[in-house]
């Protein structure tokens, strides 16, 4: 998908993207900002209705970005033919293997020379072909370089014999291009305002119903009391520890390797754009997410004297990410339970789910059992553990810990949201100190 094009129109004949919404239709085409997520439809087909599937467009402007790929690719080979004094299939192994190390660690690191990355969507049964097709291609690019590569150890080595050989892979190479060639997407990308890119050969009807999305969502705005800015931040995920950004990945050493790499190279796809928690907007039970909703029901079930504080969502500014949280307290208001789901809206997976029991003491710090690795931010306000099992565990882990210690039940619902409230403030503040996250700002 990623391709320039020399008859893109100048870029002054734009708005600067930092003044666009995250993405709009311009002419026949549609600009969209990195980290832009699209509406749900298909930019080929134009449908909008059935099972969609959310993928990434990427586009790289030429530029800096490949003059850097170039100059790893050649420290490569000279690496490569200083060190290796053997024959030319071992030298050209290790600039192969090299270049394909190179390109994925360049992919990991992110926004390289301005690369621009945006979310689309596209019908599931047709993406799904494609990624078959995709597949096949793999397998004939595999099968090129073993030819190519390997052909002279997996037979007797002649000279018409790796000739052949060599022929042949560079045969099935050219194959895999023709078929690569006819079988890329209809739209192509270009170059857009800075940091944005330009979806040309976008289906007519897909045109027609961007524009009504983009005009109902022009009409919110403008019968809009009175427009506000937003407060924001940077998060700096590839600061936080492992054990925090793994997750449920902490078993799969692939997964491992990826992060721990992404944050050794201070991934750019590890830091978000975040609004604050005071942009939250409040919410129903009913529209929760499935799986909060379904925990929420279940402790409630299991615990029906326990009431509801606090219901939110928080969108990300890039509309890609979304947090939900649902604060629950005992009858006494004692104790607290602190749900948050977040998840990503391309991807059809139940997120991350997490949750915290908190307690504030008559000494004036607060009780916290999580499930939730620490984070290392030093509290001395604050009496932190982590305790692995269900809701109903760590609850009961929870009652124990607090069980010795003189607790300041909160006198109402109003006075234990502010303590919520202000507990969040105070991790902000502890975050930014550590690094972990930028000073907070307003944007338009």
């Amino acid at each position: 998908m990623s391709e320039s094009n020399p008859y893109a129109p100048p870029k002054s004949a734009e708005v600067e993207s930092s003044s666009l919404p995250p993405w709009q239709c311009y002419g026949e085409r549609v600009v969209a900002r990195n980290g832009a997520v699209l509406p749900k439809v298909d930019l080929e087909t134009g449908v909008s209705d059935g099972e969609l599937t959310g993928i990434s467009r990427t586009y790289q402007p030429a530029g800096a970005g490949q003059a850097f790929r170039v100059v790893l690719l050649i420290a490569v080979y000279m690496i490569a033919k200083d060190l290796l004094h053997t024959d030319e299939s071992w030298l050209l192994w290790a600039v192969v293997g090299g270049s394909i190390v190179v390109n994925w660690l360049l992919r990991l690191r992110g926004n390289v020379g301005g690369t621009v990355t945006v979310t689309e969507y596209r019908e599931a049964a047709r993406e799904r072909r494609l990624a078959f097709r995709r597949k096949l291609r793999g397998g004939m690019l595999l099968l090129s370089l073993v030819l190519i590569i390997g052909g002279p150890w997996l037979v007797s080595p002649s000279y018409q014999t790796d000739l052949s050989l060599l022929l042949g892979g560079i045969g099935v190479l050219v194959a895999r291009a023709v078929w690569a060639a006819f079988d890329r997407p209809k739209t192509r990308s270009e170059s857009g305002p800075a940091g944005a890119l330009r979806i040309r050969n976008v289906h007519p009807e897909a045109m027609v119903k961007l524009r009504k999305i983009e005009a109902e969502e022009q009409a919110k705005n403008t019968t809009a009391a009175v427009p506000r800015k937003r407060t924001v931040f940077t998060s700096y995920y590839h600061r936080f520890p492992l054990a925090s950004l793994l997750g449920d990945g902490r078993k799969n050493p692939f997964m491992i390797l990826v992060v721990v790499l992404m944050k050794l190279l201070r991934s750019k796809r590890l830091e978000r754009e975040t609004y604050d928690f005071t942009e939250a907007i409040e919410i129903r039970e009913d529209e929760l997410h499935g799986t909060l909703r379904e925990k929420t029901a279940a402790w409630r079930a299991a615990h029906p004297d326990w009431q509801v504080i606090l219901m939110e969502r928080l969108p990300s500014p890039a509309g890609d990410m979304t947090i939900e949280t649902v604060l629950l307290a005992s009858p006494g208001l004692e104790h607290s339970l602190c749900f948050h789901q977040s998840w990503l809206a391309q991807k059809p997976t139940p997120g991350v789910s997490e949750f915290s029991f908190l307690t504030w003491l008559r000494d004036g710090k607060i009780l916290c059992t999580t499930h939730m690795p620490l984070l290392p931010l030093e509290r001395p306000d604050v009496d932190a553990a982590r305790v692995r099992g269900t809701e109903e565990q760590v609850f009961q882990a929870h009652l124990t810990r607090s069980a010795s210690r003189e607790i300041r039940p909160a006198t109402s619902p109003a006075e234990l949201l502010a303590r919520f409230q202000q507990e969040r403030r105070d991790i902000g503040a502890l975050l930014e100190a550590a690094g972990l996250r930028g000073p907070a700002r307003e944007i338009g």
